[in-house]
């Protein structure tokens, strides 16, 4: 009986820590891309991506990951924007793929 107990403790906690490290690696990515989008992105497009900048871009709240990521990459190579297209070359030109796709992730979220 004791030992049915403490095997049955044991399989909880391994458990709890198997959803504990998966959980984590995704809340941290989900932080990644929240810290990003705060410093690079935030100040035109607003805390939740409402705002249109010089009322010329479109609104990119709930924008899908991949819709946003050919935007970033566009920036990247000067494939993509409009003739104020200047503050993004420079913003993304920054930025490494895992930070371009924290931030993709992070705006499809945004409500």
């Amino acid at each position: 009986m004791v030992l049915s107990v403490l095997n049955f403790m044991n399989q909880k906690v391994f458990f709890s820590l198997c959803f504990f490290c998966c959980s984590g690696a995704s809340l941290l990515a989900s932080h990644v891309g929240e810290r990003l989008y705060m410093q690079k992105c935030s100040h035109c497009h607003g805390l939740k991506g409402e705002q249109s900048v010089f009322e010329t871009s479109a609104v990119i709240q709930g924008w899908q990951i991949d819709k946003t990521l050919q935007a970033l990459h566009g920036y990247k190579d000067h494939s993509y924007g409009s003739t104020k297209k200047g503050v993004m070359k420079v913003i993304v030109a920054r930025m490494d793929e895992k930070s371009i796709e924290d931030v993709a992730t992070y705006i499809e979220n945004l409500k």
